[in-house]
């Protein structure tokens, strides 16, 4: 599993360019009759109620809104080396779910044991403060969408993306901080932050709950214990995964909509859109979550028969194995998923973000950078620092870690397939299976090899390959131990089919034709926003007070705060970000 680097936010508050409208309708438009129908006006009274209700609801938005801030300032200088992984705990990991090693197997205190408990407090208060925002700014998106807030001056939100490549020349390989016009800018990066926190914790739990199934002393109950656990990380990732989802569809087309049109005449101090929201991205960052959710489930699937084996491994396989068959499908559709995403986010590398204003050099900051190291005119380096690379490049990290998973899982599939044949007889398609899953994991081992010490100077994954994805003695070891079983049941399959069956090898040509299609075991969950926390056209008639109204969900269209004009650009790393000046914009007053 990935360990996901979160954006960072500089400090903003919304009462710089949020103002209580003067005299708002009490109906609000998603709740009038007719178009046509002549709203009711307030008294002076309601109207004085209003504005205090309002002022009120604002600074509860900023005040939840510095919370996100300062928890992810605090996990970003916290230590290990970036805002992602295990919540800066030391840099040793088990990739691809924690099942493997012999440290995980042995259970005991020692120099490598970690607090868990901490990270898992952790990931918890992360999610947490995004959960507590997020009603918060859906109300002010739909008290602006109701005209009963207005604007100022244009909304302006700085986010430091963490998934797209950095320049080469940067000192502290992290992304310079952009400037984004629009309250959907703001909503489209917290629902991408809360997304990677909640996978981030999910990988923690799995994490903490080690290699239970490997246990030589573990016991029936600390099995059940392990496997309800991988339970709740499934239904993490799928939820995640239903974020994303969301996101792709609904938020981040709008957002290009608005954020084309709050771009016309905007002048300096705003950036173009970040790789990291592009539909591209978003969607492969939900097919890598429902992957990694298979692949919890597969562990749980195999769980009771792995604890069986671990005095007898290799074949015959033990009663309590589910169908070779079964896991091939299911492997194969990981390999599939994890593929997807790596030619999602290999054609925004090619053509950058989709329409709608895609990333440019200057959204990155290079040409800050260049300013500040005084480079000269002959040096032209690249978008984003990478030789040859197009603008809008996602993070090298992110797409090795999906070209070797959908290469660990292939092989995987080949493995259980030819485990399958060789239980019905037939064993000289089982040598074949066997043979070709033995080459990739041997490729696979070597690429881990020689990408151990690459990737420095980038972000994703925690800046640098061990981070993240896990160390990289455990890296091999998992496909040590993968290869190791792969031979068992290769010698096997291949001693009965010299002296009993004496069938032909079949040619990988011949194979790739019987593999069969992947099944999916999980399913992403429908992700529904959250009930605005306020909605002041009702609540301030009755009362001050008064909590959440409880009103329908906002719709994704005409909740932006769009329009032309300029914002105040964000003039440092920790303070930057937000709010405009007090001038007037282009369609001030007329908010869709």
């Amino acid at each position: 599993m990935y360990a996901y680097d979160l954006p960072t936010t500089g400090s903003i508050s919304f009462a710089d360019f949020c103002q209580c409208a003067e005299d708002a309708p009490t109906t609000s438009a998603s709740q009038s009759a007719s178009e046509d129908a002549e709203p009711e006006r307030e008294s002076e009274s309601g109207q004085a109620a209003r504005r205090r209700a309002c002022a009120r609801w604002i600074a509860e938005a900023t005040k939840a809104r510095v919370d996100v801030r300062g928890v992810l300032k605090a996990l970003r200088h916290g230590g290990g080396g970036g805002s992602g992984g295990d919540y800066g705990y030391d840099d040793e990991g088990e990739w691809g779910g924690g099942d493997y090693g012999e440290k995980g197997r042995d259970k005991g205190k020692g120099k490598g044991e970690k607090d868990w408990l901490g990270a898992v407090k952790v990931g918890f208060v992360i999610v947490l403060v995004l959960e507590e925002y997020l009603p918060l700014l859906y109300g002010i998106i739909m008290s602006v969408d109701n005209r009963e807030i207005t604007f100022k001056s244009m909304p302006v939100f700085s986010w430091r993306p963490t998934l797209s490549a950095t320049p080469t020349l940067s000192i502290s390989a992290s992304p310079a901080r952009l400037s984004l016009p629009t309250l959907h800018s703001e909503l489209a990066f917290v629902l991408l932050t809360y997304a990677l926190a909640q996978a981030n914790h999910t990988r923690v739990l799995v994490r903490a709950l080690g290699a239970y199934e490997r246990a030589r002393t573990a016991s029936e109950e600390d099995r059940k214990v392990g496997d309800a656990g991988l339970t709740r990380a499934v239904a993490g990732l799928c939820t995640a995964a239903g974020v994303l989802e969301a996101l792709a569809e609904g938020v981040v087309p709008e957002w290009e909509k608005r954020f084309g049109e709050s771009m016309r005449g905007v002048g300096e101090g705003v950036d173009k859109r970040p790789v990291d929201l592009s539909r591209e991205v978003v969607a492969a960052l939900a097919k890598t979550l429902l992957a990694d959710a298979q692949t919890l489930a597969i562990r749980k699937l195999l769980s009771k028969a792995r604890w069986e084996e671990t005095l007898t491994p290799g074949p015959p396989l033990p009663k309590s194995h589910p169908s070779p068959a079964l896991i091939a499908k299911l492997h194969l559709e990981c390999a599939a998923l994890y593929s997807s995403a790596r030619g999602l986010v290999g054609a925004v590398g090619k053509r950058g973000a989709s329409s709608g204003g895609g990333s440019n050099s200057g959204g990155l900051g290079l040409g800050k950078l260049k300013s500040s190291l005084k480079v000269g005119k002959t040096s032209s380096p690249q978008p984003h620092g990478q030789p040859n690379a197009p603008a809008g490049e996602v993070a090298p990290g992110l797409r090795r870690h999906l070209e070797r998973e959908a290469m660990f899982h292939g092989a995987m599939g080949r493995k259980w397939l030819g485990v399958d044949a060789g239980e019905a007889g037939r064993c000289g398609e089982a040598v074949g299976f066997l043979a070709w899953a033995q080459r990739e994991l041997e490729e696979l081992g070597g690429k881990s090899d020689r990408s151990s010490n690459a990737g420095m100077g980038i972000s994703g994954g925690n800046h640098k390959e061990g981070v993240g994805q896990g160390g990289k003695g455990e890296k091999r070891a998992m496909i040590q131990d993968e290869k190791e079983s792969v031979g068992l049941f290769l010698r096997h399959y291949r001693k009965i089919n010299d002296s009993i069956t004496f069938q032909g090898v079949l040619k990988q040509s011949e194979l790739a034709t019987r593999i069969p299609a992947g099944r999916l075991a999980v399913s992403v969950r429908p992700w529904t926003p959250p009930r605005a926390a306020f909605e002041l056209g009702r609540g301030a008639r009755e009362s001050d007070d008064a909590k959440a109204s409880g009103g329908s969900a906002l719709r994704w269209s005409g909740s932006s705060g769009g329009g032309g004009g300029k914002g105040d650009e964000s003039s440092s790393d920790d303070e930057g970000g937000g709010g405009g000046g007090g001038g007037s914009y282009a369609g001030a007053g007329s908010y869709f």
